[in-house]
C-alpha cells in the first residue's frame, strides 16, 4: 500500500467533510428543537390566530424557529400581518420566560430564509418592428414588456426592461432582547436584524450586453413568512 497515496485520500475527504459542515447555517439546524403551538387571542373582538413554533436553549441565547406553514386565522377583522405581528411577540417573551432571571438579560433569536435576488435587464430594438435582441440564458420574457418609445436623434433605439427573479437563499436572524424587571418579568427592550449566511456574490445569470455575472443580492426582513 502506498502511503502517500493514502494520506492525500485522508486530507481530500477531511477538506470535503470540512465544508459540508461550513455550508450548514442555523437555518439548516433541526436537531434538539422542542415545538410547541402559539395561540393569540384578539382582545375585545372574537377570534385570533394560531401558528406553530419551534425553541432550543443554546445556553447564551434560545434559538427560535416559526412553521408560518401552520399559520391560521379565526379572525375576519384583522389583517394577517397584525395577527402574525401579536404572535411574534408572544412567541418570543414565552420563549425569553423559559430562561428565567438567571440568564438576564434574554435574548431570542429567530432564525428565517430569505430569498436572495438578481436584477435582469431585457433589451429591445426598435425598428419596424420590435424584436428581441438579446436576455440572459434561461430566462423567459413576457410579451407584455414590449413598449413603443421614441428616442429623437437615435437610429438605434432600444428598450430596457427589467425583472427580479430568485438567485438563492440567505439565513437570517432576528434577535430579541429582554431585561427582567423588579415584579419578575421580561420587558422587551430592542430588537436587530442580521445575517447568518450570505447569498452568493452572483447568480447564474449573465448581462445580455456585457457578458459579465449579474449579482445575486438579498436582505433580511419580517419574519420568514
Amino acid at each position: 500500500m502506498n502511503i502517500k497515496y493514502v494520506v492525500i485520500g485522508i486530507l481530500f475527504s477531511l477538506i470535503v467533510i470540512n465544508q459540508s459542515v461550513l455550508s450548514v447555517t442555523p437555518c439548516d439546524d433541526n436537531t434538539g428543537f422542542t415545538t410547541q403551538t402559539a395561540n393569540w387571542q384578539a382582545p375585545y373582538i372574537d377570534g385570533g390566530g394560531s401558528v406553530q413554533y419551534s425553541y432550543k436553549d443554546v445556553g447564551t441565547d434560545m434559538s427560535l424557529k416559526i412553521d408560518w406553514s401552520t399559520y391560521s386565522k379565526t379572525n375576519l377583522l384583522l389583517s394577517n400581518k397584525v395577527i402574525k405581528d401579536q404572535l411574534v411577540k408572544k412567541i418570543m417573551q414565552d420563549v425569553a420566560n423559559l430562561q428565567g432571571a438567571s440568564s438576564n438579560p434574554s435574548y431570542v433569536k429567530l432564525y428565517f430564509t430569505s430569498k436572495c435576488v438578481a436584477r435582469l435587464k431585457t433589451v429591445y430594438l426598435l425598428e419596424q418592428s420590435p424584436s428581441l435582441d438579446c436576455c440572459p440564458e434561461g430566462f423567459n420574457v413576457p410579451e407584455n414588456l414590449i413598449e413603443t418609445l421614441t428616442f429623437e436623434g437615435n437610429t438605434r433605439r432600444v428598450i430596457k426592461k427589467y425583472a427580479w427573479v430568485d438567485c438563492g437563499e440567505k439565513c437570517c436572524v432576528l434577535s430579541y432582547k429582554f431585561n427582567w424587571d423588579y415584579f419578575d418579568n421580561w420587558v422587551f427592550e430592542s430588537s436587530s436584524y442580521s445575517a447568518a449566511s450570505n447569498c452568493d456574490p452572483l447568480s447564474s445569470y449573465t448581462d445580455c450586453l456585457t457578458n459579465q455575472p449579474i449579482p445575486c443580492n438579498g436582505g433580511c426582513s419580517g419574519y420568514g413568512e
